[in-house]
């Protein structure tokens, strides 16, 4: 197998890759020019909750690794165009979800949708914890849901 800092994988290299993840080789190459230039980096401690923002926030898998334990070690979902990354929490590096952090938020998230009142039933049906109930202000419609891990997830359509 090739080492990393030769800069680019063989095939036989990005092959055993795969395997050894379980994942497909497209899954393993990308092409850098469809991500955005700023991406949001999440860190989870239990994998269900990749599977979670799928099944509940209706985002789109791009990419999943699994990792030991039922881990997602690298996960990437979509939603119209942006990406969210997801891995593994890391206390060792301070790497930790609210959950882990005593609940508290150092960052939010905004999420474009259609109908915030349609996605807010969806997902309150779902199971999600809703925060903030659907409420208009500065010319959106938002509401905010908080995830298993404690994450707070503001969802908004633009009123116009």
């Amino acid at each position: 197998m090739q080492r990393a800092e030769d800069g680019v994988l063989s095939a036989e290299t990005l092959r055993s890759l795969a395997a050894a993840f379980d994942v497909t080789l497209e899954e393993l190459t990308y092409d850098a020019s469809a991500y955005p230039s700023i991406t949001p980096f999440l860190y989870y401690e239990d994998g269900a909750s990749f599977d979670w923002l799928v099944r509940v926030f209706g985002f789109t898998v791009r990419m999943k690794v699994p990792g030991p334990g039922g881990t997602v070690v690298h996960g990437e979902l979509e939603h119209r165009g942006g990406i969210v990354m997801v891995g593994i929490v890391s206390p060792e590096h301070k790497c930790l979800s609210p959950k882990l952090a005593g609940g508290v938020q150092t960052h939010g998230l905004y999420v474009i949708v259609d109908d915030v009142d349609a996605h807010c039933a969806s997902v309150r049906e779902k199971g999600a914890k809703i925060i903030v109930e659907p409420m208009n202000e500065h010319g959106h419609r938002r509401y905010v849901a908080e995830d298993p891990e404690g994450y707070h997830w503001m969802f908004a359509e633009i009123l116009g």
